[in-house]
């Protein structure tokens, strides 16, 4: 199928992750809560293939509570 696609979109979200991640020791979970705040809304779209593009990253911004991706900066 990628061989066909003319664009390949990864998607990953950070505070998805984080949000499951349990930390049993008090330090571990004050660093694993300080980077929960830093991705809190965010998301990153990274272009893998476009056959006539840049393929790069692109962070953008969401909010899982109402579906909404747009460009980071906004929330």
């Amino acid at each position: 199928i990628e061989e066909d696609a003319h664009t390949v979109i990864s998607l990953h979200r950070p505070g998805y992750y984080l949000e499951r991640m349990k930390c049993d020791d008090g330090e571990d979970e004050d660093l694993r809560q300080q980077e929960l705040k830093k991705h809190k809304n965010t998301f990153e779209a990274a272009v893998l293939k476009q056959r006539n593009g840049v393929c790069r990253p692109v962070d953008l911004w969401c909010n899982m509570a109402t579906n909404t991706i747009g460009n980071k900066g906004r929330g």
